[in-house]
């Protein structure tokens, strides 16, 4: 987090800001919209915005203190009250052996605004307490038992009586300190009785990565070597981060290792490995002699021939996770279901939320037309397309499903070196007019336009993702918000980690109300909770409408709806009433609680459906 956000803010900002975060009882942001002023020349007006602030910040701690549990009725019991979070998560590393402190750091974050940080740090220090509380059970636990071999050996009779906190204390069954839900525990039992080989479909946000940990401690307790393989460095930095905050709650110490990203594969092998697909695929990752245990994050990923190599016939046992066990190519029937065997246990939308595990939901497509020009060009593409298609399938055998197979094909034809250039010139016709027809798509004028309408409830959410086909397309959209009073950025694949990281901090911060990228948040990366998501070029794959749903669909505190719109071109291949999203559809008709078809012009209908945050 920059050390001051608002730097480049005009005092007019700065004072719509204040307001905002006056609504949102938001205490951290008006420090630092305090110590921002304190930088500034102190006009009248610094000084009466620095005292309205102060105010503020003085009305949310009294409110604080009225949701003070009972025996906490003064500032004195609260210690931390004027931390910053940061200095909160620092603290936290300092004390997290004593338990008296942990629990007065944990009342203060529950008396924070319930952001997605906050929540995490709560995880960590009720974690953190109940690990002193398993080591204090076992050490007693331990007591009593050389009691008991003393006696023993002195023949002595032995009378032991356990007093009731005892009773629920002396379990060493729950050396594994993740907490599971319901679900979770059935998945990790599924697997295991499926003789630890499977793979684990859930839908996004539902939490399948703490099914993995939990494995992952039961393996490594027992002398197991794990290996989880992901898809890109950012997905590998966000699970060595949990696994190495995890790990510490154990009684022994374990050794955790990075490979890719720029991280060597180590001599001598760790006891988990976080090693990147890429790298992966071309190194032995379990050494002779050793039980492995190997966890696939994105296992539908690994399911090409190059990747593929990675999936070692060594590991005894085998994890595979993913929100959808699919692909548009025969990877799974020929790498992934002979490696990870069938789908053992399976989550979906419905069933998530009956286990309360993921937030209510409401969905409106929403339809806009093309202006002359653009319909003239995709109609134009269009023809060029479907002629092209049944050319390729009729006289050049190209596969006609599943799509992913055709598009191999196709690919492969317009590299060229075969004998007949007629089919090479037909599969790049193919290709240009397929990738310019889809321009026409995420490019339609009116989409930005109907977009411009959205903006009163943009305003109203706490965060909002939007998603575009590309970078072109973020970058209208975040000028269109910018100019509406929104602060939005672009977050795209020539960004540094570092830039993104940013990124991301501002947005969680709520310094950011929208983060805007074109694909890079459709898999893996963990984002700042979000509660509406704007889907501004939808795709045809029905696992990439899963995992753009999921980035709005974790848990609320507050229990208010999650809410997604998709803008579509009417009459194009991304309409739902002409069968696009079909599978989707399908799934989601099921589970959300409201979803509505829309013509752009019904601007107060559509802000209605989309402001409407409860149930």
């Amino acid at each position: 987090m920059p050390e001051r956000p608002f730097i480049q803010y005009t005092f007019e900002q700065l004072a719509d800001k204040f307001t905002e975060m006056k609504d949102k009882e938001d205490k951290s942001g008006l420090r630092r919209l305090l110590e921002e002023l304190t930088h500034r020349k102190q006009k009248n007006r610094i000084i009466s915005l620095s005292n309205n602030i102060e105010a503020a910040i003085k009305k949310i701690e009294e409110n604080e203190m009225r949701r003070l549990p009972v025996g906490l009725n003064t500032t004195s019991d609260r210690p931390y009250i004027q931390f910053y979070f940061y200095d909160l998560e620092n603290k936290y590393e300092e004390i997290r052996g004593d338990k008296d402190e942990l629990k007065l750091l944990l009342a203060e974050l529950k008396l924070r605004r319930q952001k997605q940080r906050t929540r995490t740090l709560i995880e960590k220090v009720e974690a953190s307490i109940l690990a002193i509380e398993r080591t204090q059970a076992d050490k007693h636990f331990y007591d009593c038992l050389e009691i008991i071999k003393r006696k023993i050996r002195q023949n002595t009779s032995i009378a032991l009586t356990l007093n009731e906190n005892d009773e629920q204390n002396v379990d060493l069954s729950s050396t594994n300190p993740v907490a599971l839900y319901p679900w979770q525990k059935r998945a990790l039992d599924s697997w295991t009785k499926k003789g630890y080989i499977g793979v684990i479909e859930a839908v996004t946000g539902a939490g399948k990565t703490h099914v993995a940990m939990a494995a992952m401690i039961d393996h490594i307790l027992n002398g197991w070597k794990v290996v989880i393989v992901v898809p890109s460095v950012s997905l590998q930095d966000q699970w060595y981060k949990k696994i190495h905050d995890l790990i510490q709650e154990l009684p022994n110490e374990y050794v955790i290792a990075r490979m890719g990203g720029g991280q060597s594969l180590p001599a001598q092998r760790p006891d988990v490995l976080v090693a990147v697909i890429n790298s992966a695929a071309r190194y032995r990752l379990l050494t002779e002699g050793n039980k492995g245990l190997i966890i696939a994050d994105e296992c539908h990923r690994y399911g090409a021939q190059q990747w593929a190599q990675a999936l070692e016939q060594g590991f005894e046992r085998r994890m595979g996770l993913t929100a959808t066990f699919e692909r548009e190519d025969d990877g799974i029937e020929k790498y992934l279901r002979p490696y990870f065997g069938e789908v053992c246990y399976s989550l979906g939308y419905s069933e998530a939320l009956r286990e309360q595990v993921i937030a209510n939901f409401s969905i409106a497509f929403i339809g806009v037309s093309f202006n002359h020009q653009e319909e003239a060009e995709y109609k134009g593409h269009d023809e060029t397309c479907k002629k092209m298609r049944s050319k390729l399938i009729e006289k050049y055998h190209v596969s006609e499903t599943p799509y992913g197979e055709f598009i191999k094909d196709v690919i492969r034809l317009s590299q060229g070196g075969n004998s007949d250039g007629e089919a090479t010139i037909c599969a790049r016709r193919y290709m240009t007019s397929f990738s310019k027809r889809r321009q026409v798509i995420a490019n339609a004028a009116n989409k930005i336009a109907c977009l411009k309408t959205l903006i009163p409830c943009v305003q109203t959410a706490e965060r909002t993702i939007l998603f575009s086909q590309t970078k072109a397309a973020a970058e209208d959209a975040v000028k269109l918000l910018l100019d509406g009073g929104l602060n939005a950025k672009v977050l795209s694949s020539d960004m540094t980690m570092q830039e993104r990281k940013c990124v991301f901090a501002d947005f969680e911060e709520g310094v950011e109300d929208v983060v805007a990228a074109p694909l890079l948040l459709d898999e893996g990366v963990d984002v700042p909770a979000a509660d509406l998501a704007i889907i501004l070029a939808s795709s045809r794959s029905n696992r990439q409408m899963i995992q753009r749903m999921g980035r709005v669909l974790r848990k609320k505190p507050d229990e208010r709806l999650a809410r997604v719109a998709i803008i579509y071109v009417k009459g194009t291949v991304e309409d739902p009433e002409m069968g696009a999203h079909e599978a989707f559809v399908d799934v989601i008709s099921q589970s959300a609680t409201r979803q509505q078809l829309f013509d752009a012009k019904e601007i107060p209908s559509i802000r209605n459906f989309l402001n409407t945050m409860k149930l």
